[in-house]
């Protein structure tokens, strides 16, 4: 039923509780996992929001940009061996449409995120991406509540 498990991630410790619980479900049930991860530059630096000239600017975003690449292909190697797991590194402004999005396109049969978000005070529970997928998916999305254990 769930052959194919997306797992988005933005790094944190909650993200990785989301992840670890998708590489669990898929290893139970002979399931794949792609763990991705949505890059937006312009959420890391906010235009304007400092005087760079557009070389030190696009600098900078490589710099993010490949450092969020090896970020999620750390996180691959924390998850356990006998999982197929697959890394899909997306650039889009809305990590919430890049995440439908793409679970639509590759047939995801489950997203699997955590609840933990970056949101305001009204997004605080859910999560405003998270919300967000819910909302926009086609496919069922597990939710798994941020804890310190």
């Amino acid at each position: 039923m769930f052959e194919r498990i997306l797992a988005p991630t933005d790094f944190s410790e909650a993200a990785l509780g989301g992840v670890r619980m998708a590489a669990m479900l898929a290893d139970r049930l002979n399931a794949s996992v792609a763990l991705v991860h949505v890059f937006d530059p312009d959420e890391l630096i906010p235009t304007g929001q400092y005087a760079l000239s557009r070389p030190a600017y696009e600098q900078m975003v490589g710099r993010l940009r490949t450092r969020a690449q090896e970020r999620l292909e750390e996180t691959r190697g924390e998850l356990p061996e006998g999982v197929d797991v697959t890394t899909v590194f997306l650039e889009h402004d809305s990590a919430a449409h890049a995440i439908t999005e793409h679970a639509a396109q590759t047939g995801a049969r489950l997203i699997v995120m955590s609840t933990h978000g970056r949101g305001g005070f009204a997004r605080l529970l859910l999560g405003s991406v998270t919300e967000k997928t819910v909302r926009l998916a086609r496919c069922p999305v597990l939710t798994v509540p941020a804890s310190p254990d």
